[in-house]
């Protein structure tokens, strides 16, 4: 259930902001908020997605893996630095994201911004996984 959580606050954020947008009126706001805006659109796009693909594919190795033996839970491995990580699917989207404003805008404000979301979502790490428990 918790696995399902991830996708619909990825598509919620994305269609919220969208909302936010439309009914502040697009006019209204300055070019480079709006831009900036569109860089967090991107970024909440590319976790939509990821979070979406992460629920297929973790429910489908649940599937097989109940198939195959219907008394032991499927084992999943991590991936080495990723797995880590408080929020895997958080920052493989901000890599994405920065990739994608750094091929479409160059160097800019759009990516010094996505730039800081990446550090602060590599610099969190998961408190579980250390066994502090908050």
């Amino acid at each position: 259930m918790r696995d399902a959580l991830f996708p619909i606050a990825g598509w919620s954020a994305l269609f919220a902001l969208d909302s936010g947008v439309t009914l502040i009126g697009e006019q209204r706001l300055p070019l480079r908020f709006k831009h900036l805006l569109g860089t967090l659109a991107v970024l909440i796009f590319y976790y939509a997605v990821l979070a979406t693909l992460r629920l297929i594919y973790f429910s489908t190795r649940r599937i097989l893996a109940r198939l195959r033996s219907p008394d032991q839970p499927p084992g999943f491995r991590p991936l080495p630095f990723v797995g880590r990580l408080a929020f895997p699917s958080q920052f493989v989207s901000a890599v994405f994201a920065t990739l994608s404003v750094l091929l479409y805008d160059g160097f800019s404000l759009n990516l010094a911004f996505i730039a800081c979301i990446l550090a602060l979502a590599g610099i969190l790490r998961s408190t579980q996984r250390r066994g502090v428990h908050a």
